[in-house]
């Protein structure tokens, strides 16, 4: 019968805390030693509290089927348009909607562009690796059977 083992780092941390507490109350009655090693483990405290990882969920959506989700800063995150804003009552601000709209119609273009160009290349470099892969291959060796 195999024993399992349960490592709880719980216990650890409550009697480096403890050390640490002791250490900072008799330093700061003068005894120096104490001191040293009170700060020594409140710095191990910090440095493993800094080091631990911690995940941060930035967005969380539902995708529906044919959705398609893109992770780029200056793009909305959904493959769909945003629904349309309130029209602008006035001329200044329709044509100032306008020009919005169209300089974002433009910056996406040219992303897409770039985005396609690449993939472009990945391809094509991808082709030049298959068609290297297809010459090493050598041809089966038939011998005649009688």
């Amino acid at each position: 019968m195999a024993k399992t083992v349960h490592h709880s780092t719980a216990g650890t941390h409550r009697l480096l805390r403890a050390v640490e507490a002791h250490g900072m109350r008799m330093g700061r009655s003068g005894n120096k030693r104490w001191l040293y090693v009170g700060t020594a483990m409140w710095t191990l405290r910090t440095m493993r509290r800094l080091a631990e990882r911690r995940e941060e969920i930035l967005i969380s959506e539902t995708l529906k089927p044919g959705q398609r989700l893109i992770i780029a800063n200056a793009r909305p995150t959904l493959g769909e348009p945003d629904p349309k804003p309130k029209a602008p009552r006035t001329k200044r601000g329709r044509k100032k909607l306008a020009k919005a709209q169209a300089k974002t119609a433009k910056a996406q273009a040219k992303a897409d562009a770039k985005a396609a160009r690449k993939e472009a290349e990945l391809q094509a470099k991808r082709d030049v690796k298959a068609a290297k892969k297809a010459k090493k291959v050598k041809p089966i060796e038939s011998v005649p059977v009688s």
